[in-house]
């Protein structure tokens, strides 16, 4: 059970690079557009399309998402490197720090993969050669902003070979 005071629905939000929010019936990370770094994008962490990037253009109807008293922490129990998981909404540390995974739904799959950081910058590509540090199955918490008070998992993701999400 979740706090209801915990998210606000506005009908002009503006969606920053970090935030999370419901997009249609999929929580998603509001993420710089890889392709055009002044526009959004949206990285969605579940759903049919999870790992998908997407362009946000101009203004989105009414979104469910975190009351400005609360923020999210991505969590991982281990840090095993996933060689048996999907390529995309894995968390993965880099020399830059953590970074999800994401591919835009213009690129093709040779194109590869795109890193971002949990508040939202491209980084740019991921190569997963060179990169041992991923998690496939991590956590979303709901926190009290400014500090690491844990409410709760807000959202559980799992991109191993062995979950039964495309």
């Amino acid at each position: 059970m979740w706090p209801i005071e915990a998210f606000i629905q506005k009908l002009d939000i503006e969606l920053r690079p970090g935030m999370l929010y419901r997009a249609r019936e999929a929580w998603a990370l509001c993420v710089q557009d890889p392709y055009n770094k002044e526009q959004q994008a949206g990285l969605l962490l579940e759903g049919e399309q999870v790992g998908a990037v997407y362009s946000i253009q101009g203004h989105m109807g009414p979104v469910m998402t975190l009351a400005p008293d609360f923020t999210w922490r991505a969590t991982i129990e281990s840090m095993p490197a996933q060689r048996e998981s999907y390529q995309t909404a894995c968390l993965c540390i880099t020399e830059k720090g953590p970074v999800v995974t994401g591919r835009h739904m213009h690129m093709h799959e040779s194109d590869g993969v795109v890193g971002f950081t949990l508040d939202g910058q491209v980084v740019g590509p991921v190569d997963f050669g060179l990169l041992r540090n991923r998690s496939a199955i991590w956590d979303v918490h709901l926190c009290q902003a400014g500090s690491f008070k844990n409410l709760g998992v807000l959202l559980h993701i799992d991109r191993s070979a062995k979950s039964r999400t495309p």
